[in-house]
């Protein structure tokens, strides 16, 4: 009897203490509504570029890649300068556009499955003066052996030259194209269906 108050007794405390964290819990995580849904809307926007990076190969600045949706892009770069004309593309069954980012070197190919559908990055193309890195370090301007050396493992020695270091493969990865042995143009995406 003595045991089945005991057992009776820290049942009650410990469901008393429960619900008393329970309770601090949920009043203090619902003090401020606004900072917690600008927090989710933040985490929510990292974890989309993180499981887009985790699924391309190279990454811009540590978060442009391929896959990105539009509404990254324009929170991120603003809006395009220009966008270009809505095609659809037979070989991939896409609508596709290019947005111009002149001013800051950057072109991205753009698609969506639907005719003026929400869209996402299909390609990236850095041109000067763009001043942004890969995830090797490597902007435009970078030397021609640096960009070999960093890459090597990873070079598809069937398409590259002197002109151009293909890393990846021209069917998905990224395509360093030179200009007097410098880095002038970085492509990311499909060269080739």
């Amino acid at each position: 009897m003595a045991r089945n108050n005991e057992y009776n007794r820290m049942k009650k405390l410990i469901t008393t203490s429960f619900l008393g964290i329970l309770i601090f819990t949920m009043t203090f995580s619902c003090g401020n509504t606004k900072s917690n849904n600008e927090k989710i809307n933040i985490e929510s926007e990292n974890s989309v570029i993180e499981k887009v990076q985790n699924d391309s190969s190279e990454i811009i600045d540590s978060w442009l890649s391929l896959g990105l949706n539009e509404e990254i892009i324009i929170k991120k770069l603003g809006e395009p300068v220009e966008r270009g004309i809505e095609e659809f593309w037979e070989a991939t069954g896409t609508y596709n556009q290019e947005w111009k980012f002149e001013s800051i070197g950057i072109i991205l190919g753009m698609e969506s499955e639907s005719e003026k559908g929400k869209k996402t990055v299909c390609s990236i193309t850095l041109i000067n003066p763009c001043s942004l890195k890969t995830s090797k370090s490597i902007g435009i301007g970078s030397e021609y052996q640096e960009v070999y050396n960093k890459y090597s493992k990873f070079i598809d020695t069937e398409f590259s030259s002197e002109e151009n270091i293909v890393v990846g493969s021209i069917y998905g990865g990224t395509i360093f194209s030179f200009k007097n042995l410098k880095v002038d143009r970085i492509f990311i995406g499909a060269a080739a269906e």
